[in-house]
């Protein structure tokens, strides 16, 4: 590693031991604070960090004792931040964003080392989407010009070639928990890495934006847009499967279209917790749990050879335990999903 690098990393590790009064700051908890800066509310940043909104409260008043500062000025529901918490808040971006580009090089350990092609990935166009912040994670943090080569196939058609797969390619699909035959067909050969569950996804002033948790069943009569993507369809379906009432309204591949009806407060649409966590939310939109949700397993299916491939899932492995090691508390990973969460799908 150059002088430059090693450098960086030290001022990041020193970065990331915030002391105040003697006591070491939890980077969450700074970090909570910027998400309640960029949201303009506890209770958004509270949903978007999977806690209580009186655990977020908690954190940010331990947080201002910590520091021996206020941080926002409080007027009934409004937060305004202080000047002391406005010049917080420039060094708190510093912090964490060093903090967290500390764990996506740790994520690395010795795979940086050697000389390797790029990794050929087969994937799904939905664990593209989800995957895809640790795709960039990886392409920014290793020194290789484009370390992905991609090639998009379905789900059904992967698991009908199973086990005829290519040998060199690093196969990365998500795989629903409710799906019986595929569970079964594709066996141990299986390597989960991570859980996601669908959420409901909405717009400036939808009725749903402020709540913690809806049920299935509210969902009947509510438009719903969704991305016209088959496996993302399948778990759609099988979310308002046994709702009277409840249908997509309209799918559609045009992401500027989709992003217009969402706009809409009477249109609802879905994404997972994974992308949550890892993308955020646009200011003013809003994700919201579901009752009894539909949950899909990200994973490798069949054997990892290549030397590249090899690094990736290593890397891979990593970033989930050390940067989302706070999601994966959220939700752990169970595989195979319990048999009364099975069907035939």
């Amino acid at each position: 590693m150059c002088y430059h690098a090693a450098m960086g990393l030290r001022a990041a590790a020193e970065a990331s031991r915030v002391k105040a009064r003697g006591q070491a700051v939890r980077i969450e908890s700074i970090a909570l604070f910027l998400s309640v800066v960029e949201k303009g509310s506890i209770s958004c940043a509270a949903r978007s960090s999977y806690i209580s909104q009186q655990g977020a409260s908690s954190v940010i008043k331990s947080l201002e004792h910590d520091l021996g500062v206020e941080l926002f000025e409080r007027t009934g529901t409004a937060l305004q931040l202080t000047a002391a918490g406005e010049r917080i808040a420039q060094e708190a971006s510093s912090v964490v964003s060093s903090y967290r580009r500390m764990q996506t090089v740790a994520a690395l350990g010795r795979t940086v080392d050697g000389g390797a092609g790029p990794v050929r990935v087969v994937t799904t166009p939905h664990a593209m989407n989800v995957l895809s912040p640790i795709f960039e994670a990886y392409r920014e943090a290793v020194a290789v010009d484009e370390p992905f080569v991609f090639v998009e196939q379905g789900i059904f058609d992967i698991v009908r070639a199973y086990p005829d797969l290519d040998p060199e390619a690093l196969y990365l699909v998500n795989v629903p928990t409710f799906m019986n035959a595929i569970i079964g067909r594709i066996g141990s050969a299986f390597d989960p890495l991570v859980v996601s569950e669908l959420m409901l996804y909405c717009g400036p002033g939808s009725p749903f934006s402020e709540r913690r948790q809806i049920a299935r069943s509210e969902l009947a009569g509510v438009r719903i847009a969704c991305y016209n993507e088959a496996l993302l369809i399948r778990l759609v379906r099988h979310l308002l499967k046994g709702v009277e009432g409840a249908d997509i309204s309209t799918s559609t591949s045009n992401l500027e279209l989709l992003g217009r009806l969402i706009d809409d407060p009477r249109t609802v649409s879905f994404t997972d917790s994974l992308s949550l966590f890892l993308n955020g939310l646009p200011e003013g939109h809003a994700c919201v749990s579901i009752e009894d949700g539909v949950r899909f397993v990200t994973g490798v299916l069949g054997p990892v050879r290549d030397p590249a491939a090899e690094r990736f899932v290593s890397f891979f492995r990593r970033y989930l335990e050390t940067v989302c090691a706070d999601y994966g508390k959220r939700f752990p990973l169970a595989w195979p999903p319990a048999p009364e969460a099975v069907d035939a799908g």
